[in-house]
């Protein structure tokens, strides 16, 4: 009974080339019809470093993580440089540090990677890191970061403004109560 199913169902069952005549690519199949994992998880990681770094040092830890990211068939889509800031609290005997913000996409191999790296790292005080999804479209999240860093250029103009109409608003305040 189960050979005559089969022996029916192929039959029927149209092939994946009438399926797909014009070699279009076949969901969830790579190259060659090998299966592939699409899906990607996004992460972010906020790292500190050593605040007696020298400029070139500094830009080569962070430069060593991103190309971590591209070895490990990881997808970078950002890095933000906070610079140097206080911290609430001593760590590794230090009050202040280098705050450096990354955004990426990959598997969690990735992540255990860049984590062991930072633990190896003797520059690297402390590292957070933060799953903000588990499918990430990567083209996606790049072409938001585009238009972020122009609203981040005029967010600041506009921040200058807003401090201005606070002034202006005191101002007047005073005059009405004076």
């Amino acid at each position: 009974m189960t050979i005559v199913f089969v022996y029916v169902f192929i039959l029927l069952v149209p092939s994946i080339k009438e399926i797909f005549p014009d070699g279009d690519h076949i969901p969830g199949r790579g190259i060659n019809g090998r299966k592939e994992n699409f899906c990607m998880k996004h992460y972010e990681t906020l790292y500190l470093l050593n605040p007696d770094l020298s400029e070139d040092e500094y830009k080569g830890e962070t430069s060593k993580f991103l190309e971590i990211i591209e070895k490990n068939k990881g997808e970078f889509i950002k890095t933000e440089e906070w610079g140097k800031r206080s911290l609430a609290y001593d760590v590794k005997k230090f009050d202040k540090g280098f705050y450096v913000l990354l955004d990426y996409c990959g598997d969690g191999g990735l992540v255990s990677e860049i984590e062991r790296r930072f633990k190896l790292d003797e520059h690297v005080l402390k590292y957070q890191t933060l799953k903000l999804s588990d499918h990430a479209d990567v083209e996606a999240l790049r072409a938001s970061v585009r238009p972020g860093s122009a609203e981040q250029e005029t967010g600041e103009s506009r921040e200058g403004e807003e401090s201005e109409i606070e002034e202006d608003a005191l101002t007047e305040e005073d005059r009405e109560e004076g």
